[in-house]
């Protein structure tokens, strides 16, 4: 119960009481008086009776005196009127039947009023003849009584009522600061710092709420201060200074994460371009204008290099790297040809004579980094060797083949990709699997991350990695997603006496598709709560930040069903988490890249601690991905992240 729910039910219930207590002293102080007016009523009519009926019976006229007494009796509201003879005995008695009041008898009983009785003597000069006695009947008083008492209740209520109105609306303005404070409590509890511009006249509330805002606005300081120090290390550790593009150090790792990648979901690739041309710039035009051109460069690639999820860098003088997680050789032959006719404007607007040389490769996983590099660099020496020229500029392309590498069964058409896509959505035939992760303080299990393959023709399971990117240009995502969001809650549904909880990984283009949102929350809304509480759902960081108006949108759909949301892949491009602010995360993955080999980094370590504590202060649950052995698990321990998942700790399992 709200407080002024509370304060107006203590001051109704208050002025309530008073007024029950005051009908109470109300009714008896009546009774008393009416008790009186009874008493004084009998004593008249007893006096009079008297006086009128005295000679009569002494001269022994009976009759007449009757006659009076019954005339008296029939006119008063009287319950017995008798006359006594000189020695006692009843001479004339009347009394009056019983009869129904207008009063309950449940107040009868509570206000008692016992009749009055008053007697007179009858004499005839000095002689006593008689006595008479007339009592008083009390159904007057009662109906009376009970008149005023239901008139008090009456008005007590009506009064009551108007109080409880006025003051409900009176505490209203009163307390409406209290609640501007208590939404911004919440906003700061989100992630979201207003303030309260208008500060309230009354001078409690104005001093809390001067309070709350320097509150709000030293804990944004204290974030801004985390994000900014996490920043500076990023710029420092892993981020070129002419390009504002990640550097070979930063690329280093995700190559190294492409590769554990490729062995759970599939194939990525890596590609190297290199844009001949810079050192006559620098030699014709200085420095400043050859790193104008390398800017340049920058741009174009940041355009065209293809899926928000790949990553861009600097390897080095004019030579660029790509890092796509998930591709297929399709795709990644159409970005090649793209990026060389792109680049190639470029170099020729330098008015300098160049090349654009284009190497790539396709990662499986069967091959470490280092050799992955090594056999990208040989395709882009292959390019190179084989560039043909284009008025004035040489350009072309190089994918390192079976003979070199890659399997040519690796490398699939895109019709045969399409015809199992369909079918796999036809036939709901999807594999799930799951991996645990765990709870870095006592071991428990947090949840399951689940992870789709699906059967090809020859019976062979194929990771989601090789079918999503094809699944994404085919506009099949999200008939994906609903298959694979319906085989996760029959997986719930079967498990109903477990506490498991599973995340399952949502692709961009369901977070932006209106008509899935709804058919997401319609579908949960069927689904007992207990069942929606053990459902997790995952996007990748690039979708929440390049599509932030959509995701809280997805969000706010959620948010009534109890669904938890998470977000995956966090710091592969802004290890400052600023892209999460504001919105309603439950928890945030570390980019693997980051993690892998952190024990042996001493200036990544100072990185992640500042990345964890702005994640905790933004009330994020900061995990770890792919923790893949004991020294790593302990580094991240000992950071400060609040659970890990890896291959340590757990390798994906059959789910059904």
């Amino acid at each position: 119960m709200s407080f002024a729910r509370q304060i107006t039910l203590i001051i109704f219930l208050t002025v309530v009481g008073a007024l029950a207590m005051r009908a109470v002293l109300t009714v008896h102080e009546m009774r008393g008086y009416l008790a009186t007016q009874l008493q004084s009523h009998a004593r008249d009519a007893a006096r009079s009776l008297g006086l009128s009926i005295s000679l009569h019976l002494a001269s022994g006229d009976d009759l007449f005196a009757e006659s009076i007494v019954d005339s008296m009796f029939d006119s008063g509201d009287y319950e017995s009127i008798q006359i006594l003879a000189a020695d006692g005995t009843v001479s004339i008695d009347r009394a009056r039947a019983p009869r129904s009041l207008d009063a309950p008898q449940w107040f009868i009983d509570w206000v008692p009023i016992t009749a009055p009785q008053a007697s007179a003597e009858l004499t005839a000069g000095w002689t006593q003849v008689g006595s008479v006695l007339v009592r008083s009947h009390p159904g007057y008083a009662y109906e009376q009584l009970w008149r005023s008492a239901a008139h008090s209740v009456q008005s007590a209520l009506i009064f009551s009522i108007v109080v409880l109105v006025l003051l409900s609306g009176v505490l209203r303005v009163l307390l409406r600061p209290l609640q501007q404070i208590e939404e911004q409590a919440l906003a700061v509890a989100n992630r979201e710092f207003p303030r309260i511009e208008k500060l309230p006249s009354t001078r409690e509330f104005r001093r809390v709420a001067q309070a709350m805002n320097l509150m709000t606005d030293r804990v944004e300081s204290f974030i801004e201060e985390h994000i900014e120090q996490a920043r500076r290390v990023q710029s420092e550790a892993y981020q070129d200074p002419v390009t504002g593009l990640r550097n070979r150090r930063a690329l280093s790792l995700d190559v190294e994460q492409l590769v554990r990648e490729s062995k759970q979901h599939g194939m990525g690739a890596l590609m190297l371009i290199n844009v001949r041309g810079l050192d006559a710039i620098n030699r014709s035009h200085g420095y400043e204008s050859g790193n104008a051109f390398m800017a340049a460069l920058a741009r174009v690639l940041s355009v065209n290099a293809g899926a928000e999820s790949v990553t861009l860098g600097r390897w080095g003088g004019a030579i660029f790297a790509i890092v796509l997680p998930q591709t297929s050789a399709e795709l990644l032959s159409e970005r090649a040809q793209l990026l060389v006719e792109k680049l190639s404007v470029v170099v020729h607007e330098g008015e300098v004579a160049g090349s654009v040389s284009i190497g790539a490769v396709i990662s499986t996983g069967a091959d470490d980094a280092n050799l992955l590099i090594t056999k990208c660099e040989a395709a882009l020496h292959n390019a190179e060797s084989s560039s043909v020229v284009s008025k004035g500029v040489q350009g072309r392309w190089h994918l390192w083949q079976t003979g070199e590498t890659a399997h040519a069964d690796e490398i699939r058409d895109e019709a045969h990709w399409q015809r199992q896509l369909k079918r796999v959505i036809s036939e709901r035939d999807v594999v799930l699997e799951s991996q645990p992760v765990m709870d870095m303080r006592d071991g428990r299990e947090l949840h399951q991350e689940v992870l789709a393959r699906f059967r090809d023709e020859d019976g062979s399971l194929i990771s989601a990695g090789q079918f999503i990117p094809v699944a994404a240009r085919l506009g099949l995502s999200t008939s994906l997603d609903v298959v694979i969001i319906e085989k996760v809650l029959e997986v719930l549904t079967t498990r109903f006496n477990s506490k498991q909880r599973l995340a399952v990984n949502l692709s961009g283009s369901a977070v932006q598709d209106v008509d899935f949102v709804r058919w997401l929350a319609r579908r949960l809304a069927s689904e007992p709560r207990a069942r929606r509480e053990r459902l997790y759902l995952e996007v990748a960081e690039h979708v929440v930040t390049q599509h932030r108006g959509a995701f809280r949108a997805f969000a706010d759909a959620m948010a009534p069903l109890g669904v938890a949301l998470g977000v995956d892949h966090c710091g592969a491009a802004d290890v400052s988490l600023a892209g999460l602010r504001g919105l309603p995360v439950a928890y945030a993955k570390l980019y693997g890249a980051l993690v892998h080999g952190v024990h042996e980094d001493r200036e990544r370590q100072t990185m992640l601690r500042s990345l964890v504590s702005i994640g905790h202060g933004m009330g994020l649950l900061l995990i770890a991905e792919f923790v893949e052995n004991e020294a790593e698990y302990e580094a991240v321990r000992e950071i400060g992240f609040d659970g890990s998942q890896g291959f340590h700790l757990g390798r994906p399992q059959a789910l059904e």
